[in-house]
């Protein structure tokens, strides 16, 4: 005997969860620009003594910041904030226990 109301059940839940847990633009803490990191991968460099450690950012700027001009109202008129996607990395020397921090971002409209 099969049971439908467990595939159904279970696809119900996947068509609701991610809009119940979405990041919501309108919480930026005041800076007007949010990140979140979406997940962490880390490897040991054994050659050099390094931990590198890369992470997918995913945020929100408010219209009107360095980052989500005003301007960008031109092309897109009923926008409210702009998506912005990054990649950050970090490389701890394990030896110095020194460690360097950069990263690259884009702008989504």
């Amino acid at each position: 005997m099969r049971r439908p109301s467990i595939p159904a059940g279970l696809a119900l839940c996947l068509l609701v969860l991610p809009t119940l847990t979405h990041a919501e633009p309108a919480q930026l803490g005041g800076t007007g620009f949010t990140l979140y990191e979406v997940s962490e991968r880390v490897h040991m460099d054994l050659s050099t003594g390094e931990a590198v450690r890369v992470s997918p950012l995913l945020g929100f700027a408010e219209l009107g910041t360095p980052i989500c001009p005003s301007a960008v109202l031109v092309t897109v008129p009923k926008l409210e904030s702009c998506t912005v996607i990054a990649t950050g990395t970090n490389v701890v020397s394990l030896a110095t226990a020194t460690s360097h921090v950069f990263g690259t971002f884009d702008v989504v409209l």
